[in-house]
């Protein structure tokens, strides 16, 4: 038979392994929690530094050949477009798994959502200044929405097909830590989601479908010669 004295020393034995797996599951949570952080960061921080070099690039070549300057700029663009992406849907994942702080998560949302109407801003300016023929899409969405959901899938199928001829930067109309959300709802008016604005062009309210949104990028590459960059066609298709 096992003595009291064995009994105790079978469960202090039991008792510190117990803490020490805990401490265990700790320590490679947070570590993963860094990891993940980290992970995104370093996108968002490859993001600025690139698009400060855009920036510069674009001061600098335009005062010597602003022909030039467009080619080098639009090279610029699918690289920017895939960390924006890439982030957004990191973003995503994670906050499904609840693996951040919420400040943490917080300040990179925000980091993110800046980014995006900075690149937004970049690619006024191709389609003012270089005749930029690629298309950009502002989609305003809810989450917990399933229309905006729903809406969401399609676009991403539809992004597929197009590749670096799209652009897609997607804004939740809830999202309030960062003010130019309400800027953006104010200047496009909306009302309800999903709204999907077309290179500033065309507005589309609820969802729209994969061949729907094929026929509306063909009416909008057909007009969009015919259209001056002040016009613009704020209708449901």
């Amino acid at each position: 038979m096992v003595n009291d004295k064995t009994k105790k020393q079978l469960l202090f034995t039991s008792l510190v392994l117990a803490v020490a797996i805990f401490s265990l599951g700790i320590v490679f949570g947070w570590y993963l929690d860094n990891m993940r952080s980290n992970d995104i960061l370093e996108i968002i921080q490859q993001n600025e530094l690139d698009t400060e070099s855009y920036l510069v690039e674009q001061q600098y070549i335009e005062s010597f050949d602003k022909e030039l300057a467009c080619e080098v700029l639009e090279n610029r663009v699918p690289v920017l477009n895939d960390q924006l992406g890439e982030v957004g849907h990191k973003l995503v994942y994670y906050k499904g798994k609840n693996v951040f702080e919420k400040d943490e998560f917080d300040y990179l949302q925000r980091k993110h959502f800046i980014l995006k109407v900075r690149f937004w801003n970049m690619l006024s300016y191709l389609k003012k200044n270089c005749d930029y023929e690629g298309i950009v899409i502002l989609y305003f969405y809810e989450e917990n929405h399933q229309e905006s959901t729903n809406q969401g899938y399609a676009l991403d199928d539809l992004n597929k097909e197009y590749n670096y001829s799209l652009t897609i930067l997607s804004f939740d109309v809830n999202y309030d830590k960062e003010p130019l959300i309400g800027i953006l709802k104010d200047r496009y008016d909306i009302e309800t989601t999903p709204t999907i604005i077309y290179n500033d062009k065309i507005k589309t309210e609820g969802f729209v479908s994969v061949d729907e949104l094929k026929e509306i990028l063909k009416v909008l590459q057909s007009t969009s010669s015919r259209l001056e960059d002040s016009d613009q066609i704020f209708t449901n298709i």
